[in-house]
């Protein structure tokens, strides 16, 4: 079944079809779902980074569902167990398919590990405690965290202040 475009406004990131590390997926997810736009975020699968759509039935990844990206999220030590709010809706665009990974608006920013979590390389790893988050194009690295301004905002949205 086909859909037609989901013309959302959100952050949108096409996915390299090289990447294939844990560490690198779960840093996005959280990213995204500590994103200071306040909205939906979209983690997008089977693009180039050029945007060229190369659909998700041309790679060799494996294709993952809602619940395989839930229990990824599950697997991992977040902090007070809140785990972003995801779901992958599947987009049908010039006989291409694209594995859209919603990440959806959540109150429980910010979202953040409680244990170190690396599983190709300790250099990958994201780190206990960082608060992870993305503004425009670009994530906090790994080995950093987010700015005072920008984790205040996260905990004030947690608390529900007015922003």
């Amino acid at each position: 079944m086909k859909k037609k475009e989901n013309k959302e406004q959100g952050q949108n990131v096409p996915e390299k079809d090289k990447q294939n590390k844990k560490e690198d997926k779960l840093h996005d997810i959280i990213c995204m779902a500590n994103n200071l736009e306040d909205r939906d975020a979209y983690l997008i699968y089977g693009a180039n980074d050029d945007g060229t759509i190369k659909g998700i039935q041309n790679t060799e990844k494996q294709r993952l569902k809602t619940a395989d990206f839930i229990k990824f999220l599950r697997d991992k030590n977040f902090a007070g167990g809140f785990i972003p709010d995801i779901k992958l809706q599947t987009i049908v665009i010039d006989n291409n398919e694209l594995d859209i990974l919603i990440i959806r608006r959540g109150k429980h920013t910010p979202y953040y590990l409680q244990k170190d979590y690396y599983e190709s390389s300790p250099k990958e790893k994201l780190r206990a405690g960082a608060i992870y988050t993305r503004t425009a194009d670009i994530n906090t690295p790994k080995e950093c965290t987010a700015n005072v301004e920008h984790t205040e905002y996260l905990w004030r949205k947690h608390f529900g202040y007015d922003l």
